[in-house]
């Protein structure tokens, strides 16, 4: 049995895919997936590399392969579906505030998704950076783009379902775009749905916290509203469930 490293990302200067994206440096890393800076050696760009890499899992070291071992292989399976149809919507949105897919592969027994790489910082960063809190009017300029994202994301019939400011990443030229889809989901207004409970507390509303419950493009402009609230004052909101007692 070869060696396993637990966590682990992919080493610099490795290469991706037959097409080459040579990784960089390590962006982040959630409970689902790194991100790196990587070169498009085809094209001479930049771009950001998300991998698959559920909590649950871990990489041969010799191969680089990445495999689950306290997540069963279905539902290893699963999660690689669910990855796959995030790159899939993506793609099909093209609008300005919200990240472009450039392409997608499966390789070393995971998922990748190649998309633009966007210079400048996440709203939690900015805030740091601003020394806090932002001006009304700036915070309001920030959620206006990120309602026409929505607009478009809600008319496919999508929730995001994680607005949150670190989701949100400000360019360098003032440009706002929302990021991570890995939890969007289909809804259907006015009917009960289940989905699975993922959420993020300051930001999530009530119906999030229940694995059956009706959805609809309130279930994100909550979430939203919340993220102004977190802009404006520079502290997030307390919970829906502490709000609703």
């Amino acid at each position: 049995m070869q060696a396993q490293s637990v966590g682990s990302a992919l080493p610099a200067g490795f290469e991706l895919d037959a097409r080459g994206y040579r990784i960089d440096r390590v962006l982040g890393q959630g409970g689902f997936a790194f991100t790196y800076l990587a070169h498009d050696t085809a094209l001479q760009r930049p771009v950001a590399v998300k991998e698959l890499f559920p909590d649950g899992c871990v990489r041969d070291v010799a191969t680089l392969n990445v495999l689950p071992q306290r997540l069963s292989l279905a539902d290893f399976q699963q999660i690689r579906q669910r990855f796959l149809e995030e790159a899939q919507l993506l793609a099909s949105l093209s609008h300005p505030n919200i990240v472009r897919v450039f392409h997608v592969f499966e390789e070393h027994n995971t998922a990748y998704i190649v998309m633009e790489y966007l210079k400048g910082h996440t709203l939690i960063e900015w805030l740091r950076v601003k020394g806090g809190y932002l001006p009304a009017a700036e915070a309001i300029e920030c959620v206006l783009q990120i309602c026409d994202a929505l607009e478009a994301v809600h008319q496919r019939g999508y929730l995001h379902r994680d607005i949150k400011p670190s989701n949100i990443i400000r360019t360098d030229d003032g440009r706002m775009v929302l990021i991570d889809f890995g939890t969007a989901r289909q809804f259907a207004a006015g009917k009960t749905q289940m989905h699975t409970v993922i959420l993020t507390p300051s930001y999530a509303p009530l119906e999030q916290y229940a694995a059956s419950a009706q959805y609809d493009a309130r279930t994100d402009l909550y979430a939203l509203g919340a993220t102004l609230y977190h802009l404006t004052t520079g502290m997030p909101p307390l919970p829906a469930t502490d709000r609703a007692q």
